[in-house]
């Protein structure tokens, strides 16, 4: 989930990819592709350029490709410096998103956007466009 957090007309936008296409994760310097290991040694930048496609020129701010996080720890992994602190969290999480939900905060609708002509998925919960973060949080 990317959440817009706000009203502004940067923040219209919000994402939620319920099955990625592709994963990668860094924990304690051991990088998983779909949860399977991959040799140590393994570039992780190089691995994210991998995932990438070319952009499509559709409306939509992000018309689907790779999303992700790198925590502090991933940029001093990758500027060779060494911490002290060690965290269980990952240090970085990227996924490859060809299905998702795109919700406009604007005008309030909530679109499937599916470039591998998948169905809409079962929703779990009743989403509503005036749903409070907390309302969709708690139980």
């Amino acid at each position: 989930m990317l959440d817009s957090g706000g009203e502004s007309p940067e923040g219209r936008w919000s994402w939620l990819c319920p099955r990625p296409v592709s994963t990668l994760v860094l924990r304690q310097g051991v990088l998983k592709r779909d949860g399977v290991e991959i040799a140590q040694g393994t570039d992780v930048w190089s691995c994210i350029r991998a995932m990438l496609r070319p952009r499509s020129a559709e409306d939509l701010p992000f018309p689907g490709g790779v999303i992700g996080l790198a925590s502090y720890e991933a940029g001093m992994r990758l500027e060779r410096i060494a911490s002290r602190h060690m965290s269980d969290e990952p240090e970085l999480i990227a996924m490859l998103c060809d299905d998702f939900f795109a919700f406009d905060r604007l005008e309030k609708r909530l679109w499937w956007v599916s470039h591998s002509a998948a169905p809409v998925p079962e929703i779990p919960v009743v989403l509503d466009a005036e749903i409070s973060r907390q309302g969709c949080t708690s139980g």
